[in-house]
């Protein structure tokens, strides 16, 4: 929805070329950094969910593992609200936690590799451009 109002805002500044390439750019930039960090929280909870699954079996470990989950799971929303502009459902807790992180993690690790496939496309393309303008590397 925060998408949607920051559209009406930029079709709203009369024009102002400069003004909408800075709302535009910063938009670009929010959104990378918010998967980027996606990514990162991505690994540090399928690491959670390795350990804390198995812990699952004894009674005294449990509130800890859907503890550190739903901590997870609130940090994650923090992330969403702020760089993307979207709405996670709060206070997950328990089971649901653990859920939600097991399959953020797994989203937010097929979303890394596809930003590393993009880096290397961008790298690869920028080294075939400069040997096309300098000649070949010696």
């Amino acid at each position: 929805m925060a998408g949607f109002v920051e559209t009406f805002n930029v079709l709203s500044l009369d024009g102002c070329l400069e003004c909408v390439t800075m709302v535009v750019a910063w938009a670009a930039v929010r959104g990378m950094v918010g998967l980027v960090l996606g990514a990162v929280m991505a690994l540090v909870e399928l690491a959670w969910v390795v350990i804390a699954i198995p812990l699952l079996a004894m009674p005294s470990t449990r509130p800890w593992s859907f503890r550190g989950a739903g901590r997870l799971a609130g940090a994650d929303r923090v992330r969403v609200n702020r760089w993307l502009g979207g709405t996670v459902a709060p206070n997950l807790a328990g089971g649901r936690a653990l859920a939600y992180v097991a399959m953020r993690g797994i989203v937010g690790g097929l979303g890394g590799g596809v930003l590393v496939l993009v880096g290397i496309w961008v790298a690869g393309g920028e080294l075939a451009g400069a040997v096309r303008r300098y000649g070949r590397a010696r």
